[in-house]
């Protein structure tokens, strides 16, 4: 551990910190992408088949609340979500300890509102929040919530596997696009 760390702060940049720190910042958006298709659109979709589009809207708010207080569960107990741990990542405390439900849940919210932009302003937080990670090495919520992401051990195995089940997802669901009426 010693040695980890010295090779952390031997590192030139925020950026070669967070590198070797987490791996790279792709991972934590396929990670993300991931959650989101199988945690939040998948049982949306489902549970909207056939519904009113007002209701969609109010449907999503109130799915991606409940994924927050979710996730936010996952990451106090585990350290992880299932996309997370496909990509081998790891959120814990600066300190290495796992995150207490109040900070991942307030974690979760920073990164909805900072990291997704709550959904239509993704395409302006998005690239500020990837920005921040090269600039400083840290995102504003983990800055924010004194939390890291860290290299759990990446798997090609599972890789493949959170890929494939990405593709099928996002298959689907442009399938449903298609057919809508």
């Amino acid at each position: 551990m010693a040695d980890a760390a010295r090779g952390l702060e031997a590192a030139s940049s925020p950026l070669d910190r967070y590198l070797q720190q987490s791996g790279s910042p792709w991972r934590r958006v396929g990670a993300r992408f991931l959650d989101q298709l199988m945690l939040v659109n998948l049982p949306v979709t489902l549970l909207l088949a056939g519904s009113e589009a007002a209701w969609g809207f109010f449907a999503v708010l109130l799915w991606q609340a409940a994924w927050i207080a979710l996730e936010a569960r996952m990451l106090s107990r585990f350290g992880s979500t299932p996309g997370k741990w496909v990509y081998g990542l790891r959120v814990v405390q600066t300190d290495g300890a796992k995150l207490s439900y109040g900070t991942a849940f307030r974690r979760g919210w920073s990164v909805l509102f900072l990291g997704l932009g709550a959904g239509p302003f993704v395409w302006f937080t998005g690239p500020f929040a990837f920005w921040r990670i090269v600039d400083r090495g840290i995102t504003p919520w983990d800055a924010d919530c004194e939390s890291a992401v860290e290299d759990a051990g990446f798997s090609v195995v599972r890789a493949a596997a959170g890929i494939i089940v990405t593709a099928a997802l996002w298959h689907w669901f442009s399938r449903l696009g298609w057919n809508a009426e």
